[in-house]
């Protein structure tokens, strides 16, 4: 039977809790990964996500969200530490989903429609586990947004290295233009 809304976002409120409690997620060790799935069957069925955004929001719900959010950055960010690449990219694509969503419903501080900082950890978690495709996915992201500066040369170093290897003159063209106005002075 099709779960409710209503009993989604309890699942996911109840589990998140559940998850970052220490005494409860040693007894509950899948909760943050049933939490997770709560919220992604509950954003199946309601794409407006009216729980998270809307004027009744449910703030339990929200903050459930978050909880799973930095849950997942870091112990991705604590697995990127150990060079543990395609386990802290699994971690980083769940924190980059929900800070995407959190980003684009203006949720969040960031101005951008990215969550900056899980993108950027997922594409190099990527790159330096040799997942050449994941990592020019992240970074696209990020040269969507045209988002420059000191940290995210490297990106449009990558994506240009990786298009002109892939033989791509378009793409190729299109991301060293990109870089000539965001990095006039390189």
């Amino acid at each position: 039977a099709k779960e409710t809304d209503e009993v989604l976002l309890l699942r996911l409120k109840i589990n998140s809790e559940l998850a970052l409690d220490s005494a409860a997620s040693k007894k509950y060790p899948d909760a943050m990964k049933d939490a997770y799935t709560a919220y992604t069957k509950y954003r199946q069925s309601d794409t407006a996500l009216k729980a998270l955004t809307g004027k009744d929001r449910d703030n339990d719900a929200l903050r459930a969200v978050t909880i799973i959010y930095s849950s997942y950055f870091n112990a991705g960010h604590g697995l990127f530490k150990e060079s543990k690449w395609n386990e802290a990219l699994d971690k980083f694509k769940v924190s980059e989903d929900i800070g995407e969503m959190l980003s684009k419903k203006g949720l969040t501080n960031n101005k951008q429609n990215i969550d900056t900082f899980s993108v950027l950890f997922a594409g190099y978690a990527a790159q330096n586990a040799q997942k050449a495709d994941d990592a020019v996915y992240y970074y696209k992201k990020i040269a969507a947004e045209k988002i420059g500066g000191q940290d995210y040369m490297d990106v449009y170093r990558y994506l240009l290295n990786y298009y002109s290897d892939k033989k791509d003159d378009a793409d190729s063209q299109k991301y060293l233009a990109q870089a000539k106005a965001l990095y006039p002075d390189k």
